[in-house]
């Protein structure tokens, strides 16, 4: 159970099957009432709008006070003044739903006598959208007494609406895929991230000069958009972006020469950028998880624009952190993981209230509290003082039960003994490579072939069986089978089993990153079950990845070894080179090109690559010299 988690104060389920995303969740006095209470207004994929009062902890039927279907799709709702009267002509709060075909902005009225009352939903006007939409931010467009609405198509367009009328319609330049849109005051301009990961601020002025007549296809075709006021990389996608004033501490000039006063808030992939209105990084912080849903909210809202801003963030394991810039200033968990939150609501008398929403409409009202854990885990404690005689009479005392157990080592350390009954590998490797067979003709062989022979030993009495032998060949090398499963093995040393293992190697191969063949043996010991292992490792011979070939003078690339002792003839050291697979003419042609320079010999692997090994019998002396570096290794492993 963790410390910190949000304490729910009052929840309840939104409809049965029905799903809700980041922008379905709205809060406020959406019915203008009295009292000034807040309201939960929720919309979902379903086309139900709900809107609930909570007055107490306990979810009731009459917290319940409006349930609409509205027949389409709820893709985002806003709660604000549009611009809608009542009859004494005073402003009233207007609740605008975007659907994807359409905007629709409605009224809740409350309908009855006192004590009978009801609510009820009244349509003020709508608009049809050109193209299918995708999100939508409000706001005082040109410092109008009420907000405006702007929405945003899937095919970059965005689309100004004052009350009644459209007043613009403008197309996002170099436009792909829709992302987050945020309007913000102080600026009157409309900011969003493009799918080059740029953030991008689109003054309205800008937006105006470049706007497109409604029903003027002609000029929307054409238009390439209007250039951003500017551009900032972020790196990553981001999927909401909001405007807030004393976030971060850092202090940033703006270009008129004045304090930036605005924060841009972007969440990210991973990070948190904060951004300043000129367009700089002010903040960019790290997030150790996958955050789902951001908000903004102010501390003290009655003190405006000097009271601090806090951000919370939460995931998509319901952990939530809250922040002011860069730091943390709590963590708390979520019961159910949000899609949609919004922080600082007032209910039920409480200030700074989280109403969460969730993806299958789980909405809930908490607040930040601490929950005490139910177990304690104390500590060792003891009243005994312990000398340092007892302490190491008791050390002494454990070493001697550690050293008393069997297979203990003389320091003191468990070894685990090799067991008497066990199956032992060895392998017999041949110096040459298998003869070519007879009808196909040496010249026309495309692999060379060594057969390995590995016996198989039991060293307890009675039999193994059922023994597991694999073989692992040094690339470019491989296995006719290269696993093999022998029934029975006879105990004792003198009546091993034997297996045969072919190799081969294509003619064409390069030079090999090893020349060990690793040999490994599984088994069950008898009578108990227990599974073991057995392993071998066998260095194959050079011929089966070089051949000799005639002295080549020139190298790239030399090495030279020292010894105290007079080199042998190398015809002894490779004689096992100078042997032919078929007995043909290509081996006496350079034999007889060698024979005057027994202190010279070539090899050849079948990329082309070549090594020469040359010896000074005078200065005792080894030269290596090779057109690839890399092809020095497996000779110079051989002389040594």
């Amino acid at each position: 159970m963790s410390l910190f988690r949000a304490r729910e104060w009052w929840s309840t389920t939104c409809g049965n099957n029905e799903e809700f995303d980041q922008a379905c969740l709205a809060v406020g006095n959406v019915d203008d009432a009295e009292d000034g209470e807040a309201k939960i207004v929720v919309g979902g994929f379903s086309g139900v709008l709900r809107a609930y009062a909570p007055k107490k902890r306990e979810f009731e039927a009459d917290h319940l006070i409006l349930e609409h279907d509205l027949r389409a799709p709820v893709l985002q709702i806003s709660m604000s003044d549009f611009g809608v009267n009542d009859a004494n002509g005073e402003a009233r709060t207007a609740l605008a739903v975007l659907h994807p075909r359409k905007l629709r902005v409605f009224v809740c009225e409350v309908v009855g006598e006192p004590g009978a009352a009801f609510h009820e939903l009244r349509m003020e006007y709508e608009h049809a959208l050109a193209a299918p939409a995708c999100n939508m931010t409000v706001g005082p467009f040109k410092g109008s007494a009420y907000d405006g609405i702007c929405v945003q198509t899937l095919d970059g367009v965005l689309e100004v609406f004052d009350r009644e009328r459209m007043d613009f319609r403008a197309r996002l330049p170099d436009f792909l895929v829709p992302g987050p849109l945020a309007y913000c005051p102080r600026m009157d301009a409309f900011v969003t991230v493009n799918s080059k990961f740029e953030m991008e601020k689109f003054s309205l002025k800008t937006l105006a000069g470049a706007k497109t007549l409604a029903g003027d296809e002609t000029a929307e075709k054409t238009n390439t958009g209007p250039e951003p006021d500017w551009r900032l990389c972020l790196g990553e996608g981001a999927t909401q972006i909001t405007s807030a004033s004393g976030f971060s501490d850092a202090q940033v000039v703006a270009a008129n020469g004045r304090p930036s006063r605005v924060d841009l808030v972007a969440l990210g992939e991973r990070h948190l950028f904060v951004v300043s209105e000129s367009g700089e990084f002010l903040l960019q912080k790290r997030l150790d998880y996958a955050p789902s849903v951001m908000h903004a909210f102010r501390v003290n809202p009655s003190l405006g624009e000097r009271s601090p801003v806090h951000v919370f963030v939460a995931d998509c394991t319901g952990a939530g952190m809250l922040y002011r810039g860069s730091q943390t200033l709590w963590a708390a968990k979520f019961d159910k993981e949000p899609v949609a939150m919004l922080a600082g609501a007032r209910f039920g008398g409480v200030d700074g209230m989280l109403v969460t929403l969730t993806e299958n409409g789980n909405l809930a009202v908490a607040y930040l509290g601490t929950a005490p854990p139910v177990d304690v885990v104390r500590g060792y404690q003891t009243n005994k003082e312990v000398g340092f005689a007892e302490m190491e009479r008791e050390r002494a005392k454990l070493t001697e039960i550690i050293n008393s157990r069997p297979g203990a080592g003389s320091g003191g350390a468990a070894t685990e003994r090799e067991p008497a009954e066990r199956i032992e590998l060895s392998a017999r490797v041949p110096t040459s490579l298998d003869p070519a067979p007879r009808d196909g003709g040496g010249a026309g062989v495309s692999e060379k072939t060594l057969t390995i022979e590995v016996l198989v030993t039991f060293t307890g009495l009675g039999s193994c069986e059922d023994v597991t032998l694999t073989v692992a060949a040094p690339a470019p090398a491989t296995c006719r089978q290269e696993t093999f499963v022998v029934p029975f093995v006879r105990g004792g040393k003198d009546t091993p089993s034997s297996v045969r293992v072919a190799l081969r190697v294509a003619r064409g191969a390069g030079v090999p990153a090893s020349n060990v063949v690793m040999l490994v043996a599984g088994y069950r010991v008898k009578g108990t079950g227990e599974p073991r292992v057995a392993t071998h490792e066998a260095r194959v011979p050079l011929c089966i990845f070089a051949e000799r070939i005639a002295p080549v003078k020139h190298a790239a690339h030399k090495v030279t070894l020292d010894t105290n002792r007079a080199p042998p003839l190398l015809a002894s050291l490779f004689d096992a080179e100078t042997e032919s697979r078929d007995g043909g003419d290509e081996l006496r042609t350079v034999t007889s090109a060698t024979a005057g320079a027994a202190n010279v010999v070539s090899f050849a692997y079948g990329d082309g690559s070549d090594v020469t090994v040359i010896v000074s019998k005078n200065a005792g002396r080894y030269r290596l010299q090779s057109s690839s570096f890399g092809a020095l290794w497996l000779v110079l492993g051989e002389l040594c």
